[in-house]
């Protein structure tokens, strides 16, 4: 139950005189009630800062986590083959590495491990409710709080609220191919890329599967099976399950770049050799026992081979823009690598899986294997569009049949930007009305018309342009700052203004679009006709990506730019967190001359507060 206007504000808005708090010390933080969407990698990052950096008596968490267990993507993402695509020493917190990976690309199970860890060793499980998915959020403004409704697993429905509101859920996880899934869930028509809908799916008799709910121990020895994709999961699952099936039918919609490994020089140097020439010589590389053990002994060694692959990784942003020499040579480099991989296969199929747009307009997946599974005797890649699928199998446009035991969607993933659920702001509109077709998103983390309201990167974020977790975190970060800014300065609300982010959106789409660029660029790589989810799943969309690599968007993302955003206070007069003239520190006997120092070195202004008990 959402709590009365007076004790949820705070405020002296019941009378037209401002009454000064004398009971209150200069910047006394109110108590503040956030709710968290999801409890993935970003969601126990945030529950893990605001407990660092918050008073614990000043702020209530909770985080509502649809599935039965933490870890998001990683806890769904179970089917063979399936790992992370970015190098494992780089896909951690950026202050946690883990010396112990086992692989070069750590496999999902051992990365939810990590995950886990984090939430152990932290001690954030008491935030969590499992099994507890939000079902809608409404903005009060009298209140200044969102009321929430949620439902469990099981049925039980009850109503929240919070003061801030954190989306955490990320993007793809709102997959709709599901066998005897209920309704909410059930993928009906299959989208076909030039054909029509095929609103036959769930006809078909066999095994109906979904990558992102792979059922466990699921043996497919001996079966013929058809995998329907050609993203990052359907190019690893691909080469996990050919050796095992009697048949395997890969349905390909388009080609995709095959990237080779990267790092290589980093990498190089800790095998002892040069791989510059042979990238697949570390494509996926097990650790040996000697090799970890030297990352768990000397931390700067580890510490070096991390900001190795990062630097080498944030130094190939301009790979991305067209008619870049980076561009031109990454295109020629990753070609040559693919077509020797695929040196003695038919020359038909080599035309077919080599793009025309350039690398990276769609998301580049290492694919270690894949290529050379699409080649084995016991592999029939088809290149037509699925017309209706029928009890024993699939038929194409062209009429070919094929009959099946078992279908894995590796696709069928609802690609829009908008949360997994209905969220009404202060105009009374829902974000899936104002970002169903164009997201208006600011900086990736923020909405005009919906005040408190952030997400973890949401349209906007640089999910193709670089390593994505130092982002996460940052945006993370500017969620703590903006609380805790809100608790010391009495604020009610922020809500970012329309105009900085229509403007922001001008930007990011003439950046894409290469408007007045100089010389041979031509916009970015993600622009091109290719069809993929950073187009919320067109070929001619607008780009919903930063413009730029990692390291710009890190830099516009550390602190937060309040001038950018509509603040409301509590109180009629802006200033009431000044309180009695006091500082917590004079108080409970604290420092309250730490500006005195012996060199120019910064001095801590919060005089006690975020240190002691108020």
């Amino acid at each position: 139950m959402a709590p009365s206007a007076t004790h949820t504000s705070g405020s002296d808005e019941r009378s037209d005189k401002y009454v000064i708090s004398w009971d209150r010390v200069h910047s006394q933080p109110d108590h503040i009630k956030v709710i968290c969407v999801g409890a993935g990698p970003g969601g126990l990052y945030l529950a893990y800062r605001l407990q660092r950096t918050l008073v614990t008596e000043s702020f209530d968490l909770t985080i509502y986590e649809k599935n039965p267990s933490i870890g998001g993507t990683w806890y769904e993402n179970r089917y063979p083959g399936c790992a992370c695509d970015v190098p494992a020493h780089n896909y951690t917190y950026s202050h946690r590495p883990n010396p112990t990976w086992s692989s070069f690309y750590a496999s999902s199970a051992e990365i939810l491990e990590y995950f886990k860890r984090f939430a152990d060793e932290e001690d954030l499980h008491h935030y969590i409710h499992l099994s507890t998915s939000v079902r809608s959020a409404v903005w009060d403004e009298s209140k200044g709080i969102y009321i929430v409704n949620v439902e469990s697993t099981t049925g039980e429905k009850k109503e929240d609220w919070c003061h801030v509101l954190i989306n955490a859920g990320g993007n793809l996880n709102k997959w709709k191919c599901a066998a005897r899934q209920p309704p909410s869930f059930a993928w009906r028509t299959y989208k076909s890329s030039t054909g029509p809908d095929v609103k036959t799916l769930h006809s078909f008799a066999g095994d109906l599967l979904h990558s992102a709910n792979y059922p466990k121990d699921k043996d497919l020895s001996g079966k013929r099976v058809a995998v329907i994709g050609t993203g990052s999961s359907a190019i690893q699952i691909i080469p996990a399950v050919q050796p095992k099936v009697a048949k395997l039918y890969p349905f390909i919609r388009s080609p995709t770049w095959i990237a080779p490994a990267v790092g290589q020089e980093v990498v190089g140097a800790l095998l002892g050799k040069d791989t510059t020439m042979d990238p697949l010589a570390h494509a996926q590389h097990i650790f040996t026992s000697a090799e970890k053990e030297r990352f768990v002994q000397d931390p700067k060694y580890l510490q070096d081979f991390r900001h190795g692959m990062e630097d080498q990784m944030n130094k190939f942003s301009l790979a991305f823009v067209k008619g870049s020499d980076v561009n031109k040579g990454f295109s020629a480099y990753i070609e040559a690598n693919m077509m020797k991989r695929l040196k003695g296969a038919p020359e038909e199929l080599v035309k077919k899986l080599i793009p025309s747009w350039s690398p990276g307009c769609r998301r580049l997946t290492p694919g270690d294997g894949y290529l050379e599974a699409l080649t084995e005797d016991n592999v029939e890649p088809v290149f037509d569009n699925i017309a209706e699928i029928t009890e024993k199998g699939l038929k194409t446009v062209a009429g070919n049949f094929y009959e099946v035991d078992v279908i894995i969607c590796a696709t069928g993933f609802d690609v829009r930007w908008t949360p997994g659920f209905t969220l009404t702001g202060s105009k009374g509109t829902t974000i899936q009305d104002e970002w169903g077709k164009k997201p208006n998103c600011y900086l990736g983390i923020a909405a005009p018309n919906f005040p408190n309201f952030f997400t973890a990167l949401g349209p906007r974020g640089p999910w193709g342009n670089g390593p994505l977790l130092a982002s996460l975190e940052t945006n993370c970060d500017q969620f703590v700052q903006t609380i805790m800014k809100m608790q010391k300065e009495r604020i009610k609300s922020v809500e970012v203004k329309m105009e900085p982010t229509l403007q922001l959106n001008e930007h990011i789409n003439g950046w894409h679009k290469g408007i007045d660029a100089p010389g041979d660029w031509s916009g970015s790589v993600f622009s091109q006709n290719c069809v993929s989810w950073y187009k919320m799943g067109t070929a001619d969309g607008p780009v919903w990506l930063w413009s730029g690599g990692s390291p710009s968007y890190l830099a516009t993302n550390k602190y937060a730019r309040y001038e950018d955003y509509n603040i409301k206070y509590k109180s009629k007069n802006q200033w009431s967190f000044l309180g009695n003239g006091q500082v917590l520190a004079e108080r409970v006997g604290g420092e309250v001359a730490p500006y005195i120092r012996n060199s120019d070195v910064p001095w801590d202004a919060s005089f006690g507060i975020g240190a002691a008990k108020v």
